[in-house]
């Protein structure tokens, strides 16, 4: 039986499953394992990437999930690369590697560490069709996955859980649940058309927007009496300053702008956050760690005529990072990825945003 649905052989298999990879979705989780790793200071780098690991077969085996809920269950996409087959061969591929990366902590970190990782998974395998009919759910997904990233990679090298982990983590997922309702608010009209409950759905687009910025307001100042306290870096405020402008300026535009914004801002600042808190952790803990712990294809597009939804991320993006393709220049938007470019079916604006198409999307 076919396993890829355009074409056959190694290349055209290695096509569709790479095709399954969305950088913009991944990187994020399993940049914040790795960061979740440097806040414990001197790590041991092999533990740090079996953690990363589980973060990216988490994510892997959302995007097939999705996928095939959406193509073969739904009939809600245009078009996906994989037969039923293939994606139940890739669900059961990215399962066990994601078992695997489990086992490995296990045996390396002990089971407190694999029952703080397990949810990760049952997030993404569960996101369609269960958690993404929810508003709760679907807004909350993304987030909460981040947060069990950062919490599982800084647990993985030192055992337990601490306060200055848990906090970032409890920031990172109250602004990243306010970028998801800005970044859903896209697909308001067509999300009402078929009855999918998003918070921007349920709520209005004018109270959604509002309930995002309450959520962005929250975790941005948050960063203050956390770091008066102790718990965060006195240089903390400075990453959450510069996002904070970015999103002042974010709110007041439309909903892909606003999330292109948004997207831009919060890897700014994550890099921001990175050095400062990674490396004050590091001179911390190098007085009293011993060095030697530490060895440490573009088709034609198509106009917006079937009955179907598309995800300007269901592929590689032809675009900057963060950015959608460019629009064509007729009534109705599309997009191209690296299965091809398709319209959305009620010819609203296309999503790329940061929160979609993994944990909590759609």
């Amino acid at each position: 039986m076919a396993i890829a649905r355009h074409g056959s052989g190694p290349t055209a298999l290695a096509s569709a499953y790479g095709s399954q990879v969305h950088p913009v979705f991944m990187l994020p989780p399993v940049a914040t394992a790795l960061f979740g790793a440097a806040l414990a200071g001197a790590f041991d780098s092999r533990v740090a990437l079996v953690a990363a690991g589980a973060a990216f077969f988490a994510v892997y085996t959302a995007h097939l999930k999705d996928g095939y809920v959406d193509f073969h269950r739904r009939g809600e996409d245009d078009d996906h690369p994989l037969t039923v087959l293939g994606c139940r061969l890739g669900l059961a591929v990215a399962t066990a590697g994601f078992l695997a990366c489990l086992a490995v902590l296990g045996w390396l970190t002990g089971p407190p560490v694999v029952a703080l990782a397990a949810p990760m998974w049952a997030i993404g395998y569960l996101h369609a069709p269960q958690f993404d009919t929810n508003p709760v759910t679907t807004t909350l997904g993304y987030p909460v996955g981040i947060g069990l990233c950062l919490l599982t990679g800084y647990a993985a090298q030192t055992g337990s859980l601490a306060t200055r982990p848990l906090a970032l983590a409890a920031v990172l997922v109250t602004v990243l649940a306010g970028v998801k309702i800005i970044d859903d608010a896209q697909d308001y009209d067509y999300d009402r058309s078929i009855g999918k409950r998003t918070v921007a759905v349920v709520l209005g687009p004018t109270d959604s927007r509002s309930l995002a910025i309450g959520l962005l307001a929250a975790g941005l100042f948050a960063v203050v009496p956390l770091t008066i306290t102790g718990v965060m870096p006195s240089s903390a405020p400075v990453a959450s300053l510069a996002f904070g402008a970015v999103a002042a300026v974010a709110v007041r535009r439309e909903p892909t702008t606003a999330t292109m914004l948004l997207v831009r801002g919060r890897t700014s600042s994550s890099r921001s956050s990175w050095s400062r808190c990674s490396s004050n952790h590091w001179r911390a803990s190098r007085c009293r760690t011993s060095p030697c712990w530490a060895r440490t294809r573009i088709s034609r597009p198509r106009s917006c005529s079937a009955p179907r939804r598309s995800r300007c991320c269901s592929g590689r993006v032809t675009g900057r990072f963060g950015e959608p393709p460019e629009r064509s220049r007729r009534s109705t938007p599309s997009r191209t990825s690296g299965t091809g470019t398709r319209s959305k079916s009620a010819c609203s604006r296309f999503r790329c945003g940061p929160a979609s198409n993994c944990w909590g999307s759609h």
